[in-house]
C-alpha cells in the first residue's frame, strides 16, 4: 500500500506541473539583467501578476543600460513573460528591448530548458543575428548598432506538455490499484 501512495504523490506531482521556465541573462560591464521567460497554462499575452510579472517602469536615461521584454499588451515592458501553453501555437515570440553601449561586447547566457529550442535573433528574421540559445551556453553579441530591439523565438513542440489536475482517484480492487484521473 505504501508503493501505491508514494506511486500517486510522484504521479499528482508530475501531472500537476503547469509551467515551464527558461531564462535570459545579459552582461555588459558593470551592468547584468535577468530575463526570465516559459508557458504557463495560466499564462495570458497580458501581464499575469499571479505569475510574478509585473510592468517595469519607465525606460531608464539613454546613458543607463536596460533590457526588458516589450510588447502591445505588456506596458512599458516585464522582466518575466509566461505565454499560455497552447496546442496550436507552440512557438512564442518574445521582443526584448535593449538599451546597451552597442560598441562594447554584450555577454548572454542561455538557461533553456530540455527539449525547448530557442533562437536570438535581429528584428530582420535573424540576417545578422541569429543565435541557437541551448542550456548554459554563453553568447556573445559584437556590432549591433542598429538593432535596439531583439526577438526571442522559442519553440516548445518538443516538451511533453503540462497538464492541469483535475481529479484524482485511487481504487483498490482485490489485489490491484486502479489510479483515475481526469485533467
Amino acid at each position: 500500500m505504501a508503493r501505491i501512495f508514494l506511486f500517486g504523490i510522484f504521479l499528482i506531482q508530475n501531472l500537476a506541473a503547469q509551467q515551464i521556465q527558461g531564462r535570459l541573462t545579459f552582461q555588459q560591464a558593470d551592468f547584468i539583467k535577468e530575463l526570465i521567460f516559459g508557458i504557463d497554462l495560466t499564462a495570458t499575452d497580458y501581464i499575469d501578476n499571479h505569475l510574478n510579472e509585473y510592468e517595469a517602469p519607465p525606460m531608464p536615461p539613454s546613458d543607463a543600460k536596460e533590457a526588458r521584454f516589450v510588447g502591445e499588451t505588456i506596458g512599458l515592458g516585464l522582466y518575466r513573460d509566461f505565454r499560455l501553453n497552447a496546442e496550436n501555437s507552440k512557438i512564442k515570440i518574445h521582443k526584448i528591448k535593449l538599451q546597451v553601449n552597442p560598441n562594447d561586447s554584450l555577454f548572454v547566457w542561455s538557461d533553456i530548458p530540455q527539449n525547448v529550442v530557442a533562437y536570438l535573433k535581429d528584428p530582420i528574421n535573424g540576417k545578422f543575428i541569429n543565435i541557437e540559445l541551448k542550456n548554459n551556453v554563453k553568447a556573445v553579441l559584437q556590432n549591433f548598432a542598429f538593432f535596439s530591439e531583439l526577438i526571442l523565438e522559442v519553440d516548445y513542440r518538443g516538451v511533453m506538455l503540462p497538464v492541469e489536475l483535475i481529479s484524482f482517484k485511487v481504487e483498490i480492487q482485490n489485489t490491484f490499484a486502479i489510479l483515475k484521473w481526469s485533467t
